[in-house]
């Protein structure tokens, strides 16, 4: 199986492009893991597969995490697509199809931008997670996301992450994000992916740090906000009813599975 390696800020997939396999079985999450064993397979966040899209998209997008679970919508991702189309077909611009809607991105010489779509608000919740209770706001992106309220550090991501990832307000499971408003109007932002873990980047992750602030009146709505994580920086901007998101997507090599890999079917 060919495959290529992309990384947007350090978050890293493996795109797999199925595109003219329509009627190829799917890939199993047993083997998602293996792949992504990053000391017996070839080491990554995730697996993005590129499938038959329905008119006027060039590709769906599938989402599959490291730990074999699957995931509506992946930011980082859809600009590693994005770069992967524009690397392979030359498509500059192009829509994409994803669980959590029909997306456009754009590839400039900056890097990609893409649309994350409209902020869904679910609103402020206080949770118990035994030791101590913790408010945050539920939003989602197309995929869940709980951004916990006050300045928070990687030290409350690492200790409250897994809690948050499996609490019962979230059956699905969330995307647990914990930010810092710098007073230059900048996030600084740590997050707990649904399925993978500390991440070095999350795209949606970052879209709904800011959407919190512009809901909570901790920023002014609208106003374009630079979000630090550990990887590096990505841009937040446009609005509640049409996010945007640009940053960096790079591609680290490609490869072929061999044959005696273990089966991905």
């Amino acid at each position: 199986m060919d495959f290529s390696k992309y990384h947007g800020l350090g978050n890293d997939f493996i795109i797999v492009d199925r595109r003219l396999e329509p009627d190829a079985p799917p890939l199993r999450a047993a083997w998602v893991s293996s792949v992504c064993d990053r000391r017996r397979g070839v080491g990554a966040d995730g697996v993005l597969e590129l499938l038959s899209p329905s008119p006027p998209a060039v590709a769906r997008m599938k989402v599959t995490n490291s730990d074999g679970s699957s995931s509506e919508m992946c930011g980082n991702g859809l600009r590693c697509v994005a770069r992967y189309l524009a690397d392979h077909e030359g498509a500059v611009v192009a829509l994409i199809e994803t669980d959590a809607g029909l997306l456009r991105t754009t590839v400039t010489a900056q890097g990609v931008e893409v649309g994350l779509g409209p902020v869904h608000d679910f609103g402020e919740l206080e949770l118990d997670l035994g030791s101590e209770k913790v408010r945050g706001r539920h939003v989602a992106l197309g995929n869940p996301h709980f951004v916990a309220a006050g300045p928070r550090t990687q030290d409350d991501m690492l200790r409250l992450g897994p809690k948050l990832q499996t609490h019962d307000a979230f059956p699905g499971g969330v995307n647990a994000g914990f930010a810092r408003l710098s007073p230059d109007g900048t996030v600084k932002l740590h997050v707990w992916e649904r399925g993978c873990g500390p991440t070095l980047a999350c795209g949606t992750g970052a879209g709904a740090a800011v959407a919190t602030a512009w809901l909570r009146g901790d920023l002014p709505s609208g106003v374009p906000v630079w979000v630090h994580l550990p990887g590096g920086a990505l841009l937040i901007d446009g609005s509640l009813d049409d996010l945007r998101m640009s940053g960096p997507a790079v591609c680290v090599f490609e490869g072929r599975l061999r044959a005696d890999f273990p089966d991905p079917y």
